[in-house]
C-alpha cells in the first residue's frame, strides 16, 4: 500500500463485501415488509432509508474518490464516511431507542407492563 489500506484489490473486496451485505439486508427488510402490518411498514421504511446510508456509504464515497489524487483519497473517504456513519448511527439510535421513534410504537415497550392498565376490563377496549 503506497497511501493507504482501502488501496487497490483491497479496497475493491471492502467494496463487494459492502454491496453483499446490503443486498442480504434489503432481503431481510423485504421478508418483514411481507409479513407485516402498515405500522412496521412505516417503520421499515424509515429503517431501510438509515440502514441504505450505512451500508452505502463506503461504496459510494470509495469510488467517488477514485477521481482523486491518491493522498487524497484516504482522508476525503475517511472523513466522509466517519460523517456518513455517525449521522447514521445518531439516526439508528434515534429510531431504535426514543420513546417518539417508530420502532417504540410498534413493539411491546410501549406497551405496559402492568395488567389492565389503559384498558377497560369489562369491554376489552383500551381507555384514552
Amino acid at each position: 500500500f503506497k497511501y493507504h489500506e482501502n488501496e487497490g484489490l483491497v479496497g475493491w473486496i471492502l467494496l463487494s463485501v459492502r454491496l453483499s451485505l446490503f443486498a442480504w439486508f434489503r432481503s431481510g427488510i423485504q421478508m418483514l415488509r411481507s409479513s407485516g402490518g402498515l405500522k412496521l411498514q412505516s417503520f421499515l421504511g424509515m429503517f431501510e432509508i438509515v440502514g441504505s446510508a450505512y451500508f452505502l456509504a463506503f461504496p459510494t464515497i470509495f469510488v467517488l474518490v477514485q477521481v482523486l489524487a491518491p493522498y487524497l483519497q484516504h482522508p476525503v473517504l475517511q472523513t466522509a464516511l466517519l460523517a456518513i456513519q455517525t449521522a447514521s448511527w445518531l439516526w439508528l439510535a434515534d429510531l431504535f431507542l426514543s420513546k417518539r421513534g417508530s420502532y417504540f410504537q410498534i413493539s411491546e415497550l410501549s406497551a405496559s407492563m402492568l395488567p389492565g392498565v389503559g384498558w377497560n376490563c369489562c369491554n376489552h377496549k383500551k381507555v384514552m
